[in-house]
């Protein structure tokens, strides 16, 4: 032992080299940390949310039209401020490109907020869901069915198969628990759902 109060011969050698010694007043990361103690770190609670933030509107914006088949109110609402911004913008003279992302950005703009008014619709009006639910195996169906016959130059006979598979598929994804539950949750952290 030495005599500056029982710190050991390589504790002295590592701070001669820069190197600090361990300090044991300082809480371990390991543990969690309070307030009111100062036993470690705890990683605030709002970092994830401000992720599946933005991983939501991202996921939003990207599939801006599935979105607004998925929400017929606030698509319908979406789909009018792209319009307008659409006719705006072109008789503006702006090229194609930019008018399409301005018309974009607006149903986006649009579309959100109108999701809170559908989701609030949703949770008062139980009738309103189930409608909602057939017109959008229908939408997206409808959606299968032009795709395959104009742009698969399928038949029409097999072109309504598919359409009528990928509906029931759709079904049964849309009332899954798992997808549900993981949306409903995503739409929280975007303040689209109340919690």
């Amino acid at each position: 032992m030495s005599s500056n109060g029982g710190a050991s011969e390589p504790e002295e050698n590592d701070v001669r080299r820069g190197r600090s010694a361990p300090d044991q007043s300082l809480p371990m990361l390991s543990e969690k940390y309070t307030p009111n103690s100062s036993s470690g770190y705890e990683e605030p609670d709002d970092v994830g949310s401000w992720y599946g933030r933005i991983i939501l509107g991202g996921l939003i914006f990207l599939t801006l039209p599935i979105q607004a088949a998925l929400y017929p109110i606030a698509g319908v609402a979406g789909l009018v401020a792209g319009a307008a911004a659409y006719l705006a913008f072109s008789r503006l003279g702006m090229d194609r490109d930019a008018v399409l992302g301005s018309s974009w950005s607006a149903c986006f703009s649009v579309l959100v907020p109108a999701m809170r008014v559908e989701i609030w619709l949703e949770n008062r009006t139980p009738t309103y869901r189930m409608l909602r639910h057939w017109l959008r195996l229908a939408v997206l169906g409808g959606w299968m069915y032009y795709f395959g016959v104009y742009d698969h130059l399928d038949p029409p006979r097999e072109a309504a198969l598919v359409a009528i598979l990928f509906a029931v598929l759709m079904h049964f994804f849309l009332r899954a628990q798992l997808a549900m539950g993981l949306w409903h949750v995503l739409q929280s952290s975007y303040w689209v759902r109340k919690p």
